[in-house]
């Protein structure tokens, strides 16, 4: 099966996706630290996913791609969803630990 374009364009994007998904699926707990780290990482890629759908849109809309990708638009609205999802799982992790006062591990000032 050949590769179509925007697998190549976007695979970077992609592999920090794959990294934040696989830190989420090792989260500890008791990391604030990590957890804040996972968070602001989630938000950022979320923010870079939600341009990536927007240039796909544009090209098809301008012509610029030879076809339509509804399977990399699709893959674009779940991989959004994930990371808004790892985004706010994150956050309670974070803030959970942030109020526990027996782990005064990390602070956020």
């Amino acid at each position: 099966m050949p590769m179509h374009e925007h697998d190549i364009q976007y695979s970077e994007d992609f592999r920090a996706y794959k990294d934040i998904f696989e830190r989420y699926m090792n989260m500890n707990e008791t990391d604030a630290a990590g957890a804040y780290d996972l968070m602001i990482d989630a938000l950022t890629q979320y923010e870079r996913f939600s341009f990536v759908k927007l240039e796909v849109r544009r090209e098809e809309i301008k012509g610029q791609t030879e076809t339509k990708d509804p399977p990399l638009k699709d893959r674009l609205d779940e991989v959004l969803k994930v990371l808004r999802e790892i985004n706010q799982e994150a956050r309670m992790v974070w803030r959970a630990a942030e109020e526990d006062p027996e782990n005064p591990t990390y602070k956020h000032v």
